[in-house]
């Protein structure tokens, strides 16, 4: 929904982010962090000093998605300014709609057009007005 200066500005954003990401996912789980808060929490709660840490590669998932959010952002940063905008192709507010007939093809001609079938034509008057 964006375009130019500021689609760049998201992509760098986005570059930020996913590097943030894959940064806490690599350090969060290092066995020397995983000890030290497991043992804060061994005494916040009373437990005893034998402490059984164990890890999962979860982390791994996590950085992975921090490596391809920052790859997005890479991408949109450098080609994002040459990527479409988003069409305005169905937003003509002073188009006056063709007389389409009650055939199907015809109403699906209409929407490949741009047009709105179901709008009423606006030089005729309506039958329920007042």
């Amino acid at each position: 929904a964006t375009s130019g200066w500021l689609r760049r500005v998201l992509g760098v954003l986005l570059v930020l982010l996913g590097a943030g990401i894959g940064a806490v996912s690599a350090t969060a789980t290092g066995h020397a962090h995983i000890v030290e808060e497991a043992g804060y929490r061994s005494r916040l709660f009373g437990a005893g000093s034998d402490l059984g840490v164990t890890t999962n590669a979860w982390w791994t998932v996590s950085l992975a998605g921090g490596l391809l959010l920052a790859a997005a952002g890479v991408l949109t940063a450098v080609r994002g300014a040459r990527w479409p905008g988003m069409s305005a192709r169905y937003d003509a507010v002073n188009a006056v709609p063709k007389k389409v007939g009650d055939d199907p093809a015809g109403l699906w001609k209409s929407l490949d057009r741009g047009e709105d079938p179901t709008r009423a034509d606006p030089s005729a008057e309506h039958l329920d007005a007042p």
